[in-house]
């Protein structure tokens, strides 16, 4: 059940009314899937638009990814930048790695949950808006 039908739960409502609102409520839920379905396909194909990145010290795919996660908001897992830049997690392991050791990107200490995630750091934006990269 939504928040919506929680809180008419106690309210009379007709069986019409109320297979109405969960229609309502599954669309819903459909949409908010299938925005964060857009956003990930629209960050990825920002990525294949840009052109090739020749830097000093990072290579094109530590690029992509400082990109990536300037792109996104929050903490970013390893497994959706692999996806997002077809990469295999082997490769998105070293990467990453090579960045966090090089400070582009941090990395919260593992929580209870134990799942991995990176995040711009301030080395990393500042190498983005150096190198004209980020709008």
């Amino acid at each position: 059940m939504g928040w919506i039908t929680d809180i008419l739960k106690e309210v009379p409502l007709s069986a019409v009314l109320r297979e109405k609102l969960s229609d309502v409520e599954r669309e819903v839920t459909a949409l908010k899937q299938e925005n964060a379905t857009l956003r990930e396909e629209n960050a990825r194909l920002k990525l294949e638009l840009r052109p090739p990145i020749e830097s000093a010290g990072l290579s094109d795919i530590e690029t992509q990814i400082l990109i990536l996660l300037s792109l996104e908001r929050g903490y970013v897992m390893p497994e959706k930048m692999s996806f997002m830049l077809k990469l295999s997690p082997t490769k998105s392991d070293y990467y990453t790695s090579k960045l966090h050791d090089d400070g582009y990107i941090s990395c919260p200490p593992l929580i209870m949950d134990g799942i991995m995630r990176f995040k711009l750091s301030q080395k990393g934006r500042e190498y983005l808006v150096k190198n004209n990269l980020v709008q």
